[in-house]
């Protein structure tokens, strides 16, 4: 698991509080995860950036309460990184080989999750799965396939000014 905090007005990684919200990535692609870490910079919050649903699951339990945001990609193939392939800055996240897509996440985050969820694959049967699963337990969410526009750095800023209102 990666977390690294993003401190408004710096481009530099800083310690993390317990208070700041947390954005909860489960994501394969690293350029992916320096995009988002890139468009977050003005925003106070904790990266978590998991690669496996297995670690995914972990890192529910260990921030509930204090997730602001999860971005769910729904092909997660079996992608194990060493320290030579993840960029400066980034750490090697935990991997499990356990074989789950981004649907058996959607699948184990719990109705009494307030915050939002953005699904962002590109898998468009996938993806609507995850909606489904999702508004039919009632859980606040949006299908986005990625882009690299800026929109994405509103939306993530608007669901921590969010989470940030209601605790």
């Amino acid at each position: 698991v990666l977390v690294a905090s993003t401190k408004l007005g710096s481009m530099e990684q800083t310690v993390a509080t317990p208070a700041d919200p947390v954005v909860l990535l489960l994501e394969d692609s690293i350029s992916r995860v320096q995009w988002l870490r890139k468009h977050t910079r003005t925003s106070r919050i904790n990266l978590v950036w998991v690669t496996s649903v297995t670690a995914f699951r972990e890192a529910l339990e260990e921030y509930a309460g204090n997730i602001a945001l999860i971005v769910l990609d729904h092909d997660i193939p079996e992608m194990k990184y060493e320290d030579d392939d993840i960029p400066e800055g980034l750490s090697v996240p935990k991997y499990y080989d356990d074989g789950l897509n981004g649907l058996d996440a959607a699948r184990s985050i719990p109705a009494s999750y307030k915050g939002d969820v953005l699904v962002w694959s590109w898998n468009t049967s996938g993806a609507l799965a995850m909606i489904e699963d999702l508004e039919r337990r009632e859980i606040l969410c949006l299908r986005d396939p990625f882009t690299t526009s800026s929109h994405y750095e509103d939306s993530v800023r608007e669901a921590i000014a969010f989470f940030r209102s209601h605790h």
